[in-house]
C-alpha cells in the first residue's frame, strides 16, 4: 500500500469529468441541468479541495464519478430552488371554484367583522394583540404603547399571526373599513 496522492488536473482528467458529467446528467438528471455546468462544478470542487487518492480504497475513476455525482445533485437542487423563485402562478379559470381576485361587479364585497377575524385566533393574548392592531388601524407604535410592549415584539407577533389574519379576510387595505364590534 502506497501513500495517498493528490489529483493533478490534466487534459485526460478533464475529459473524464466531462464524459462522466454528460453520462450522469443524461441518465439521471432533469432536462434543465446542463452537463457542462455540472462538469464545471466538479472541476471547481477538484481544484478547490483536491481529494487524496488511495489505491487501496478504489480506483481514480470511482472517486471522480462520486465527485461528479455530488456536483450534479447539488447543481440540480440549486437550479430547482432558483426556478421555484420565478414560478408563475396559474391563471384563475373563469367561473371556476377557487380564489376570486376581484369582487363581482354587481355587489360590494362583504367586510369582515372584528369578531369574525378574531375567531381564527386561538389564544387570548394573540386575540388582544389583533384587536388592538385592528383598532389602531395597523399603527404598530400605538399598539406597542397600549400593550406596554416593544415595537419589535409587536412586529414579530403580527408577522407570525399574519397568515391567520389574511385567512380571516383582514388585509391592510381593509383595515379602515372593518365593521366595528357590537357589544
Amino acid at each position: 500500500m502506497g501513500d495517498p496522492e493528490e489529483f493533478v488536473m490534466d487534459e485526460a482528467l478533464e475529459k473524464l469529468i466531462d464524459r462522466l458529467a454528460a453520462d450522469f446528467v443524461r441518465r439521471y438528471g432533469p432536462r434543465s441541468v446542463d452537463p457542462q455546468e455540472v462538469a464545471q462544478a466538479a472541476k471547481f470542487q477538484l481544484f478547490r479541495n483536491p481529494p487524496k487518492f488511495d489505491a487501496a480504497k478504489g480506483t481514480k475513476e470511482a472517486l471522480i464519478k462520486t465527485i461528479v455525482q455530488r456536483a450534479a445533485l447539488k447543481h440540480s437542487a440549486r437550479a430547482k430552488r432558483h426556478a421555484s423563485r420565478f414560478k408563475q402562478w396559474p391563471e384563475p379559470k373563469p367561473g371556476g371554484k377557487g380564489l376570486r381576485l376581484d369582487p363581482p361587479e354587481d355587489k360590494e364585497p362583504e367586510l369582515p367583522t372584528l369578531d369574525g377575524i378574531l375567531e381564527y385566533i386561538e389564544d387570548e393574548p394573540s386575540r388582544a394583540l389583533c384587536r388592538q392592531f385592528v383598532e389602531c388601524d395597523g399603527n404598530v407604535s400605538e399598539v406597542a404603547r397600549r400593550m406596554k410592549v416593544s415595537e419589535g415584539t409587536i412586529r414579530y407577533r403580527i408577522k407570525v399571526l399574519g397568515p391567520r389574519l389574511l385567512a380571516a379576510g383582514y388585509t391592510p387595505s381593509l383595515r379602515r373599513r372593518i365593521k366595528p364590534r357590537r357589544d
